[in-house]
């Protein structure tokens, strides 16, 4: 037992675990933002129009998270239909991450579109988060065994699936791979006070900081942490001033820069208060019981609640006590605070559509500790037997099931997608229009669709073929349409509004529509046709050419399989059932 009990063990039998649950997704090919990246560091390196595909205005430093930045920016991109029509003005996806870009911008150089090793550098940025994890779970528990027992739990939580998989999400593993890293030489710092590690500790962070903005939240970590040691507020900042200072004075820059040059999300600012208090507390416990319960809910957004709010408030009712227990346990374990706050923190700051499991990587850091620390040392019977089950076992089964399933739906819906394309186009030609009616509940569209990627995914198979893509709704059930004339149909939808799930909101940030409102596009115009209660009930599309056209071509999702639909010569589809 010994022999088992060594570091070197530990470390083999995780990255093991990581390549055994994982090497899967060598295979899995590019998806949603990966297509966008991809054209973004081709042209870039081919010197033509820098950091935004369709900027116009001259050449920019290279960032491939840098989408959408400005009115007139939205404007032309609703006019090349690469946003949908619904898009606000005020839209706006800009990140600064040139750390995350350096990565993409490096293997483009290497290996250019060879996805498998795009997925192999992910499945290693995973292992060396895990890695770094056991050496930080073991410096603050001093036990290589429960350090073993978090960093597996971390290994194998099922929300981290999206997080390794999707190539465009490494930017969450390299943030809370120098997170991690950092807290692990403030250890050393607050130990030794040996100035190197003092650097390593500011220099990681900084890292981290220009990997994802979520990191902005570490110097309240790093206060929650020292609070645990000194429990007296002065005489911590006696000891760690300096360090406080440091973390401020970056924190403060780093601010300075986003608002300067106008970085920033689409939702966070758009939201009122009350709207936001009632999205923060449908959101966390989704994703609460994401983490607690090893099940993959968080991705069904808070509209699941309006259908199972009995079910889950049973369930986070549950959770509470959960936290209650782990939270009586805190004078004989203060490192459980510190813990809940890396859990919790970030989840205050993660409100927006689309709900996601990936975006639990850095929380899920808190879980598995506390997870660790029930099995290993509360000597409580229940709430260790609750974690083993939860966080070992269940996850065994849920990392064999989740990826065929997953991968069965995005891979079907995609290949059906481009099988109807290469079947209804036959020549391919620059005169080609396909206009989207509805989408398949699990993989393109719904609650999971974002239309940008939909359009730069054509973009990359069909780069010969710049065909405009029209998302008339994002509906992703039956819905009712009525063909009014040879340029008009109606589009409604017979038990909800438009503009309710994420996808929509994604784009529109809650914008109120009022009726006869237009929305003119280079081949369609936009009409909201019935407003109820301030909500949209049905839009009217007027087409340039007849709807019988040979270069028009309607695509919808029915029966399990992509459609195509003539309303001049064909029966409407929609009217059954």
């Amino acid at each position: 037992m010994k022999r088992f009990n060594r570091p070197a063990v530990h470390i083999a039998i995780l990255v093991i675990t990581v390549f055994i649950f994982y090497a899967h997704t060598f295979d899995d090919g590019f998806m949603f933002d990966d297509y966008i990246h991809y054209q973004m560091i081709k042209l870039y390196k081919d010197s033509q129009r820098g950091m935004n595909i369709f900027y116009k205005d001259g050449q920019r430093g290279i960032n491939i998270f840098d989408f959408v930045g400005s009115p007139e920016e939205v404007s032309y991109y609703t006019q090349l239909t690469a946003v949908p029509w619904w898009t606000s003005p005020k839209f706006r996806i800009r990140y600064f991450r040139p750390v995350a870009t350096l990565s993409h911008l490096i293997e483009h150089s290497l290996w250019e579109g060879n996805a498998f090793l795009y997925h192999v550098q992910s499945v290693l940025w995973y292992a060396a988060l895990v890695i770094a994890l056991y050496w930080f779970y073991r410096a603050i528990s001093a036990s290589s065994a429960m350090a073993f027992v978090g960093a597996l739990i971390f290994a194998l939580e099922p929300c981290h699936y999206l997080n390794v998989r999707w190539i465009a999400s490494r930017n969450d593993l390299i943030c809370a791979t120098f997170l991690v890293v950092s807290f692990i030489s403030y250890l050393r710092f607050c130990k030794s006070r040996i100035p190197v590690y003092g650097i390593l500790f500011t220099l990681f962070y900084v890292v981290a900081l220009l990997s994802k903005e979520i990191s902005f939240l570490f110097p309240i970590l790093v206060i929650t942490y020292d609070w645990t040691r000194y429990q007296r507020f002065v005489e911590m900042l006696r000891h760690q001033w300096k360090v406080y200072l440091s973390l401020c004075i970056i924190n403060m820059l780093y601010l300075i820069f986003y608002t300067t040059y106008n970085y920033g999300n689409y939702w966070y600012d758009r939201l009122s208060l009350k709207v936001y208090l009632i999205e923060l507390l449908k959101s966390i416990s989704l994703y609460l019981m994401s983490l607690f319960y090893n099940v993959v809910i968080a991705g069904l957004s808070p509209h699941v609640f309006s259908e199972h709010w009995r079910i889950i408030t049973l369930f986070v009712l549950l959770l509470l006590y959960l936290l209650f227990l782990l939270w009586r346990q805190r004078g004989h374990y203060p490192e459980i605070v510190f813990f809940l706050v890396w859990m919790l923190l970030p989840l205050l700051f993660i409100v927006l559509p689309p709900i996601h499991d990936r975006v639990l990587l850095i929380p899920s850091i808190g879980y598995s500790y506390l997870a660790a620390l029930a099995i290993y040392k509360l000597g409580k019977k229940k709430l260790k037997l609750f974690f083993i089950f939860t966080g070992i076992l269940c996850p065994l089964v849920i990392n064999v099931v989740q990826p065929r399933e997953y991968d069965a739906a995005i891979n079907s819906n995609y290949s059906q997608l481009c099988r109807a394309i290469e079947e209804i186009v036959v020549h391919k030609t620059s005169r080609d229009r396909l206009f989207f009616i509805n989408f398949p509940k699990v993989g393109l569209a719904g609650e999971n669709y974002l239309y940008f990627n939909l359009f730069f995914a054509f973009y990359y198979h069909y780069p010969q073929w710049k065909v405009p893509v029209y998302l008339l709704s994002t509906f992703d059930d039956r819905i009712a349409i009525k063909v009014i004339d040879k340029h008009h149909i109606r589009i409604d939808h017979p038990t909800r509004f438009y503009f309710e799930t994420n996808t929509e909101k994604f784009f529109s940030l809650g914008r109120t529509f009022s009726q006869g409102e237009t929305f003119t596009l280079p081949e369609v115009k936009i009409t909201i046709d019935e407003v109820n209660e301030e909500k949209v009930k049905s839009i009217v599309a007027e087409f340039s050419k007849p709807i019988d056209d040979p270069y028009y071509y309607f695509l919808f999702f029915d029966e399990g399989r992509w459609q195509r639909w003539n309303p001049r010569e064909e029966e409407n589809p929609f009217s059954k059932g």
